[in-house]
């Protein structure tokens, strides 16, 4: 079987959850046949345009570079015209299609976009059998981070407008990309049932690793892993810095709220807070975490944060949202909090009952190895990308 696998991002090193799912994705179809990559990238210097060496169990990997994600005349003017998203319609992909086209200029039994945004900039009108993976819902990630929404400017009030109508947008084009695939993937059964089309299946996101030796200081330490860039990621470390770590101060003053991931100085103005940066190995800043906190407030799919810390052993706290899709319980695989006073007591709690956070992180450790594993989501990979070339 020969496959063709268009991305917009280069999975290497894995050091996002979108690469992550990405590797495990090219991993598991590696499994039916001959894979081809085609990653269309942007901001990424590092990488030469062209081909470049194929990974293990990977048949070629090309780059191309594509224009940055950014307001210009040509954009704002596909937006109008076009009903694509802006998140869409403000990248120039005209050079991605036209470069895919001669990279990979025959059939494919199996075509998997991963991204809508792929899909819509790069598609193929060749009748190839396609997957798409909504690792995301955009309509609902949008819709969610406009409900947080409370600034009043002139220009607040003309993104909101704007954000609205790409919430419409997301949707249609969602439809429209199941409606010529064979199948499109989600990350769990709600965003399944969320998507409203057919012909959805769940791929579950997975992390590779293992449990971390862990040396816990004479501080408590908590401890929130993303991509600061992200702005459900951004809003949740804020909302953790302002509103619940002043409550655990008031009966822990030394415990430490430490972010790790880049953030372009977006988060700068937090006060007490330690700011770690982009790192080469997260693992490293968990050795010494008490627990791992998502206080996300908007959002969509599964977070890779959480699965990440069952791997590694750690006690996580967590809003309903952040660890929505997991099929992970309150106080069994790890404690679910949704106001600031609830989650500085479950931050208190880890620290003063230790045999809580103990039985936590070994239930959530245990529920990553059932479900979480690369292994088991190659394999539904697999499954998934057989029965749509069939």
């Amino acid at each position: 079987m020969r496959i063709l696998c268009v991305a917009d991002e280069f999975p290497w090193p894995p050091t996002s959850g979108y690469r992550i799912r990405l590797e495990t994705t090219l991993a598991g179809l590696a499994e039916l046949g001959d894979v081809d990559v085609f990653c269309s990238v942007a901001d990424r210097p590092d990488l030469a345009v062209g081909d470049h060496s194929p990974r293990a169990g990977l048949a070629r990997v090309y780059v191309h570079h594509r224009s940055t994600y950014r307001p210009t005349l040509g954009g704002l003017a596909r937006w109008a015209s076009s009903g694509l998203p802006r998140a869409v319609a403000w990248i120039d992909w005209r050079g991605a299609a036209e470069e895919l086209e001669r990279w990979a200029a025959s059939d494919y039994d199996l075509v998997w976009f991963s991204h809508c945004h792929s899909w819509a900039g790069i598609g193929r009108a060749r009748g190839e059998p396609t997957v798409v993976d909504f690792d995301n819902l955009e309509d609902e990630k949008l819709r969610s981070l406009l409900a947080l929404r409370t600034r009043s400017t002139l220009k607040a009030r003309l993104g909101e407008l704007i954000d609205r109508r790409d919430v419409e947008r997301w949707r249609r084009l969602q439809r429209r990309a199941a409606a010529a695939s064979r199948t499109v993937v989600v990350c769990s059964e709600a965003d399944r049932k969320r998507a409203g089309v057919a012909n959805a299946v769940p791929v579950p996101n997975a992390y590779p690793g293992g449990l971390v030796d862990r040396r816990p200081g004479a501080q408590p330490v908590f401890t929130m892993v993303g991509l600061m860039t992200y702005p459900p990621n951004a809003d949740g470390a804020r909302y953790f810095a302002t509103e619940v770590l002043p409550l655990v101060h008031t009966h822990r003053a030394d415990a430490v709220f430490r972010i790790v991931g880049r953030d372009d100085g977006a988060l700068a103005d937090l006060r007490e807070v330690d700011r770690t940066g982009e790192v080469v190995d997260v693992r490293d800043q968990l050795t010494d975490t008490t627990a791992v906190v998502v206080p996300l407030r908007a959002g969509s799919g599964t977070r890779v944060k959480i699965l990440e810390a069952f791997a590694a052993g750690i006690p996580v706290i967590s809003t309903s949202l952040g660890c929505e899709g997991l099929g992970a319980r309150d106080d069994v695989e790890l404690l679910v909090a949704d106001t600031p006073r609830a989650f500085a007591d479950a931050c208190l709690r880890v620290i003063r009952e230790p045999g809580t956070a103990a039985r936590i992180a070994a239930a959530g450790h245990a529920l990553w190895e059932e479900r979480y594993q690369p292994s088991v989501v190659r394999a539904l990979v697999a499954s998934v990308g057989r029965a749509a070339a069939d």
